[in-house]
């Protein structure tokens, strides 16, 4: 029997080339014994299936026997729910969805059947849903007359509703698990007859709407449809104020859903109607062919055009296809826009990685998104601004790649802001590859591998062709992997990097490691980032450009031009810019005006890469009395100048993110404003780095 932990480590093992036992304990935050026992439990859940088990090889790693690789895409997917031991978080979920459906009586008895547990593991489960469901406002209550039942607002319950679905979704196996949900409540062959109409149906909608839906996405609300038609089913639970209603009836996707009932010959309220509408509204999209024939989407284009300008503002760069960039944003935010006014949750399954490895990014796309939450009258989800930062990552694409020699795909049945992120850090980690297209797992079973040398997934895939499963959102080990995989794929060899476990034993001689667990991850970011450094990934931090030799304290300047002459001198005198650098800088703020004043007494002038750029540089000037960028308008006066010299458009974004953070504080800012020297501003430089 294999228990969520050992199944995805086999899961890990079966997607990486080549693995050891101390890099599953790091990737799975494990110990030894847990990862050795683990191992056991598949090797002997392995020997079940007639396969033979996985070898631990000393200082090399694991060895998978290639049988067990060619039936891995039919053995995972197809675990028997019995042989799949839950987490308590899922079994928290089934037993709130099965209370959410419930429209007749839900026992204790009910549930056992479902999680395979005894009565007493059922009751304790029971109170720690109750207890989550409250931080909706919902409660989870028993009676004689109904059993296990969902209280609350309506639409609070919903939320709560597709937070559980899309959390069991998420797991191995989740679809088959809520298949026997439904027909333990409903009666055997409820849940696949419901759910395959509601999928034909929105598969027909995408027709009707122009659109291609995420694959993910429209499978979890095809799911959610069916179990939500069975609470519906005899009540009538919503209703909303007119004003919605008529706004909402004028959207193509009401006309989509009043098609889609008809249809399936289904009858539900208008109330009804409305919420499934909002729920269609906010699926997320892959491509819309008549996104720009549609004159209503106007008043959103314009507040995407502030998002991107201020992006640029904040990050210092300029998008050379602004219009792809608008296209793509749009193409997500419509969806996006109709979740946030309606308060649909969405989950981000790679929040934590997207903040962990592109944390700087996230900020910088949190502080541009403003105008979005003034249009939608609230604070935007760290889920959405995580999806909205993955389409400002494949928009920062790097210029002048080389020849690449083998032609490969990305298959990722994710967004399309995921997918075109992973696309873009690949071709950079391997040049020698070219990416010719991503496509969904629905296009990939149309056989067209053959047209490839070598294929990315997120998932595991049938097929004869080479094949790298990767994380969606790569972290640095991800990063250092798939370098060793791709050249043992297309060269047959490892690069020749230092083994991190040797390291460690070397330094273990000659000293003593109280940390071993630190000591890997730090060695690991040290090899994985001189990697990357070879290949140009590397992001300084603040305070290696922001140097003491970089800052200048002075009392005034005549005019804001000389006080960018000023303030680049040091970057002259470093040869990271030329001349002409400076007078774009200048020419920049005559043509634009003062939008490099980003709060009020600093100012960070820059310009485009190729316009003098050498090498990635900052510097700072200091004013003891502040020069005006726009006169008759106090909030324009500046004490504070940093110039920015950029190479590209991403290598900077962490030393920027930082100098942003630092200057959110008004008492920084009053700080430098004091300084008589650079000795008193070095240190909150390194305070931020």
């Amino acid at each position: 029997m294999l228990d969520e932990r050992a199944t995805n480590l086999l899961h890990v093992i079966l997607s990486s080339r080549l693995v050891t036992m101390k890099e599953l304990e790091e990737r799975l935050d494990c110990t030894r014994r847990q990862v050795s026992y683990d191992l056991q439990k598949i090797n002997d859940w392995l020997i079940d299936q007639e396969l033979p088990p996985i070898e631990n090889k000393r200082s090399f790693g694991l060895i998978i026997d290639k049988r067990v690789k060619e039936h891995v895409s039919t053995i995972l997917p197809n675990l028997k729910t019995e042989e799949y031991i839950l987490s308590h978080e899922v079994r928290m979920a089934i037993i709130l969805l099965s209370a959410f459906m419930n429209d007749e009586y839900l026992s204790v008895n009910h549930v056992t059947n479902i999680l395979k547990v005894s009565r007493n593991t059922v009751l304790s489960y029971v109170k720690q849903a109750d207890s989550h469901a409250s931080r909706y406002g919902v409660s989870l209550q028993y009676n004689r007359q109904a059993g296990y039942h969902l209280t609350g607002d309506e639409m609070a319950v919903r939320k709560l509703a597709l937070k559980m679905l899309s959390r069991i979704i998420q797991q191995q196996n989740g679809m088959t698990l809520i298949e026997r949900m439904v027909d333990e409540c409903k009666g055997k062959g409820t849940f696949l007859a419901c759910f395959q109409q509601m999928h034909a149906a929105l598969s027909q909608m995408e027709d009707s709407l122009h659109v291609s839906y995420v694959e993910e996405r429209m499978r979890e609300l095809a799911a959610y449809f069916t179990i939500l038609l069975i609470r519906i089913n005899v009540r009538r639970l919503l209703f909303f104020p007119k004003e919605i209603v008529e706004t909402i009836q004028e959207t193509d996707g009401y006309d989509a859903v009043e098609q889609m009932m008809k249809d399936s010959q289904l009858s539900v309220s208008e109330d009804e109607k409305i919420y499934l509408t909002m729920l269609v509204l906010g699926l997320n999209v892959r491509y819309d062919l008549y996104l720009y024939q549609k004159p209503d989407e106007n008043d959103l284009s314009k507040i995407i055009d502030e998002i991107i300008s201020e992006f640029e503002i904040l990050a210092c760069v300029t998008f050379i296809d602004r219009e792809h960039a608008k296209q793509a944003l749009l193409m997500h935010l419509k969806p996006a826009y109709y979740r946030m006014i309606f308060n649909i949750p969405i989950t981000n399954p790679y929040l934590n990685k997207i903040k962990e490895e592109h944390l700087d990014l996230f900020n910088l796309v949190k502080k541009s998104l403003k105008k979005l939450e003034e249009a939608v009258g609230s604070t935007i989800s760290e889920d959405e601004v995580g999806y909205i930062t993955l389409h400002f990552g494949s928009f920062l694409t790097a210029q002048g790649l080389p020849f690449r020699r083998k032609r490969s795909i990305i298959v990722c049945p994710s967004g399309v802001g995921t997918s075109n992120l992973l696309k873009r850090e690949i071709e950079q980690l391997v040049p020698e590859i070219e990416i010719v297209k991503v496509i969904s797992i629905r296009e990939f079973n149309e056989k067209i591998e053959d047209e490839f040398d070598l294929i990315f997934s997120t998932v595991m895939l049938q097929t004869k062709k080479p094949l790298l499963v990767v994380q969606p959102i790569l972290t640095a080990l991800d990063k250092a992997k798939i370098i060793q995989e791709v050249d043992v794929v297309l060269q047959g060899s490892r690069p020749n990097t230092p083994n991190v476990h040797q390291l460690i034993e070397v330094i273990k001689l000659f000293s003593t490691v109280h940390d071993e667990k630190g000591l890997y991850t730090a060695i690991t970011n040290v090899l994985t980032g001189n990697m990357a450094k070879t290949i140009g990934r590397y992001k300084p931090v603040l305070k290696e450009l922001i140097t003491k030799e970089m800052i200048q304290v002075v009392d005034f300047v005549e005019s804001w031009e000389e006080a960018i002459r000023l303030a680049a001198n040091p970057l002259l005198e470093a040869h990271s810019i030329n001349g002409e650098y400076v007078e774009a800088m200048i020419k920049n703020v005559m043509e634009m005006g003062a939008y490099i004043v980003l709060t009020p007494k600093v100012a960070l002038p820059h310009a485009r890469p190729e316009e003098g750029v050498k090498k990635l540089g900052m510097s700072l000037l200091k004013l003891n009395q502040p020069v005006s960028f726009s006169e008759g308008d106090p909030d324009k006066d500046v004490n504070i100048i940093i110039v920015l010299a950029a190479t590209d458009n991403e290598t900077h974004l962490k030393a920027l993110s930082q100098l942003s953070e630092l200057l959110e504080e008004d008492e920084n800012i009053n700080e430098i404003l004091k300084a008589s020297n650079a000795d008193s501003i070095i240190p909150l430089i390194y305070q931020y780095s």
